[in-house]
């Protein structure tokens, strides 16, 4: 088992910083911290995040009609669910892989509900309320992105059936995040927002446009010290994301050409450098992805049984006959497709 710390050090570093920095006033607040608590427990953390989900939905319901409820909500449920993280830190100290690994999926699956919530409803609110639920945004991004770290480090050494709930809640959260980046965008599209919460939104997006990258490579390291049988769960993703980059890349460069030229409004300033950056980004991702995959299907030597490009059906020994031979469910000829598509030739296939 090991730490990925490639392009992953960055974001996540970042977001553990940013988490250690919220974690002072959650502590002050939250009885259930481990502070004034008796130990660490999963049933601690699954119901700090039964909280944290109770009090989101007292804020989404609130929102518009009781700011003052809305705001008690929003603090409640920030709190819940950082105590539940700070629960499923000590469980990764002192408990189980399984048992840690099912509190880290819990709090990731909370957060990631967290920024879908802020993210509608940063436009429905005002005042307070709506300064309150952007500031939010950028440290639930954090929350979840530690998650998620802590999870691809115990994923490898998890039995099978663990290892594929966990893979299955990273690869989750990481293929929703270009159409988080692509709300998120289209939240500060719509205008008559205060240059202050643009700001905040601004730096969200970036966040998000980090941790894609982040993940993307976490996963890419993760494969081949996976259960073979759970391997294709990430390379599925792997395959799907290639085109819907490119979607996104194409929607962010859109944006920030039209407002640029029109030399109005943050996406001429600061939300024009944002999306440059995340743009930068995901060409990155984009290059790479080909020989990513090329060197997750190419990276074991083996004899297997395969279909032959224009040759027929036969045993091939090369680079990535094992592979593709083990992989079910036709998953094979899938990824052997998508190489093609990519414009990869690799021996054996």
């Amino acid at each position: 088992m090991r730490v990925h710390v490639r392009a992953v050090g960055t974001a996540l570093a970042t977001a553990a910083a940013f988490a250690v920095a919220a974690a002072p006033a959650v502590a002050a607040s939250h009885p259930s911290l481990p502070a004034t608590s008796s130990g660490p427990s999963l049933a601690k953390a699954v119901r700090d995040v039964h909280a944290a989900n109770h009090a989101l939905m007292q804020l989404s319901s609130n929102g518009s009609s009781n700011a003052a409820a809305a705001r008690t909500a929003l603090a409640r449920g920030r709190a819940d669910v950082a105590a539940a993280a700070h629960q499923a830190r000590w469980l990764h100290a002192r408990s189980s892989g399984s048992t840690s690994a099912a509190a880290f999926e819990a709090v990731a699956t909370q957060y990631n509900s967290d920024v879908k919530t802020y993210t509608s409803m940063v436009t429905t609110t005002s005042g307070s309320l709506q300064a309150l639920i952007a500031e939010a945004l950028a440290p639930a991004i954090a929350g979840r992105s530690q998650a998620l770290a802590f999870l691809g480090e115990l994923a490898p050494s998890l039995p099978v059936s663990a290892a594929g709930t966990a893979t299955s809640t990273i690869t989750g959260v990481v293929g929703s995040l270009p159409s988080e980046i692509t709300s998120l965008t289209g939240v500060v599209g719509i205008g008559d927002l205060p240059t202050e919460i643009e700001q905040l939104i601004a730096q969200a997006i970036t966040s998000a446009g980090g941790v894609l990258d982040a993940g993307i490579t976490e996963l890419e390291g993760m494969v081949p010290e996976l259960p073979t049988a759970i391997q294709p769960i990430v390379t599925s993703l792997l395959e799907t994301l290639s085109s819907t980059l490119s979607t996104l890349e194409s929607t962010l460069e859109g944006a920030a050409g039209t407002t640029t030229s029109t030399g109005t409004g943050l996406f001429g300033g600061i939300l024009g450098t944002e999306l440059g950056s995340v743009t930068s980004i995901l060409q990155g991702i984009l290059g790479d992805l080909p020989s990513m995959l090329g060197g997750i299907l190419g990276g074991t030597t083996g004899t297997g049984t395969g279909t032959g490009t224009g040759t027929g059906t036969g045993t091939g020994t090369g680079t990535t006959g094992g592979i593709l031979g083990m992989l079910p469910f036709g998953l094979g000829s899938l990824l052997s497709g998508l190489l093609g598509d990519l414009g990869i030739t690799l021996p054996g296939l």
